[in-house]
């Protein structure tokens, strides 16, 4: 996909601060978690690696949105999610509390997908 990076840079902006600096839109969050199942459907793994990252950094500044957002594309993407960011998610050590946070928001919506991960968490 020759549009990768600007696809991913406004899909990750979108997931992040969908109302700019002042708060955050959970509805709006949801519909770009679409846009993320989407992109990932179109371009494969490419916009996971473009995206996660983003999202998993939005984490270790406490941001709410972050976990909102991680939530919601967990819950359209949860089976090729899970690989990628459940390692990356715990690796800091100690655990901040987003990232508990995160992890616990997570596995409320991944469900049995969880279950492999269950050991490191």
């Amino acid at each position: 996909l020759a549009h990768l990076d600007a696809l991913a840079a406004a899909v990750l902006r979108a997931l992040l601060r969908p109302h700019g600096e002042e708060g955050f839109s959970e509805i709006v969050i949801a519909h770009a978690a679409v846009a993320f199942h989407e992109l990932h459907r179109t371009a494969g793994p490419p916009a996971l690696e473009a995206v996660v990252p983003g999202l998993l950094e939005s984490l270790d500044d406490d941001d709410e949105a972050a976990i909102v957002a991680l939530r919601e594309v967990s819950r359209r993407r949860s089976r090729d999610l899970l690989a990628l960011v459940v390692p990356k998610l715990l690796a800091a050590k100690p655990l901040s509390s987003a990232r508990a946070r995160a992890a616990r928001a997570m596995a409320a919506v991944a469900g049995s997908q969880l279950g492999p991960y269950v050991g490191s968490v």
